[in-house]
């Protein structure tokens, strides 16, 4: 399919598209690893507006992130360091659905993990005991448990729930220039590993591809980790995963969002790799030329919407 894009030189040329696209795809390798910059945001909708005030909390006084002004009146957004990625809280004050306001037996945390997509987000803190004790004053649900991480089984964790039912794994790790928690990594339920590990290299930009086990492997996606699992490897009951690739009803809000240093050199991975944009970049202009590309997005394998943007139009460009 040709499309007609105005260039960085400002010029709009269905035929020059074409010649300069092709020539490219064939430069490009099969996977946009060199352009992915970093996670830009992790979204959670907060279904039920009760309990808004406890994400906060737990963004704030768990995490030590920091609230950031943003363009949306519907969504807060935390940092979690210094020019580090941000979680987003989108509240629905709709009345809660019994889906909703179901809350997750903590004990019974992997009966809840019945869809593909995000699992849990994972978060090391220095100091694991004061981060129960928080977590305790605060009314949070505590479960210490072994067994919970696939590349590293022997290793305590705490395992709670934050933002309207979303699981979150808590784990050691020391670093003296780091007080609070940090994102250690993503944890994704996948249908097929090598179709999402082809899918997360060739169109997002993994890289240093690690397999742990044959259903677990573990990526880079600029500076963060990212572990991709067959149900089998997270040792779920098959009775209770639904394998549901629909993530329409999920708590994370349709995406996670990745920023390139290369945007322009992405798309053409994607589309060379043979990748379709549920919405396509479109250019910007200003002056009659061209400045940037407005987001796009993108579908897993497993219906898990990805967010892909140019790092120039963002908040660290203006930074």
């Amino acid at each position: 399919m040709k499309m007609s894009l105005t260039l960085s030189e400002g010029r709009t040329s269905v035929g020059m598209f074409s010649v300069i696209a092709l020539l490219f795809l064939s430069l490009t390798t099969t996977n946009a690893q060199n352009s992915a910059a970093k996670l830009e945001h992790v979204s959670f909708t907060i279904n039920n507006g009760k309990d808004a005030s406890k994400s906060v909390i737990f963004a704030e006084q768990i995490l030590g992130a920091t609230k950031v002004a943003n363009d949306s009146p519907s969504s807060q957004d935390y940092e979690l360091c210094p020019g580090g990625s941000i979680i987003k809280l989108f509240v629905k004050n709709t009345v809660a659905t019994p889906t909703a306001s179901t809350k997750i037996d903590i004990n019974k945390w992997d009966n809840y993990l019945s869809k593909y997509g995000v699992a849990w987000i994972a978060f090391s803190t220095p100091d694991l005991n004061k981060t129960i004790e928080d977590l305790r004053k605060n009314n949070f649900p505590v479960k210490i448990s072994k067994g919970v991480l696939p590349e590293s089984p022997n290793t305590e964790v705490v395992i709670t729930t934050a933002f309207d039912n979303q699981l979150v794994v808590l784990v050691q790790k020391n670093d003296d220039n780091q007080g609070f928690c940090k994102l250690e990594h993503v944890q994704l339920i996948v249908k097929n590993l090598k179709a999402s590990v082809e899918f997360y290299q060739e169109a997002v930009g993994a890289n240093d591809i690690i397999y742990i086990n044959e259903f677990v492997a573990e990526a880079k996606i600029g500076d963060n980790t990212f572990l991709l699992a067959e149900p089998e490897g997270l040792i779920l009951d098959s009775a209770n995963f639904k394998e549901e690739a629909n993530n329409d009803n999920s708590v994370v809000k349709d995406n996670l969002s990745f920023l390139y240093a290369d945007f322009e050199q992405t798309i053409y991975a994607i589309k060379g790799n043979g990748y379709n944009f549920k919405q396509m970049p479109v250019p910007q202009h200003k002056n009659n030329k061209h400045t940037y590309f407005s987001n796009g997005q993108i579908a897993s394998p497993d219906g898990l919407i990805i967010e892909i943007g140019d790092i120039f139009a963002s908040r660290f460009a203006r930074q």
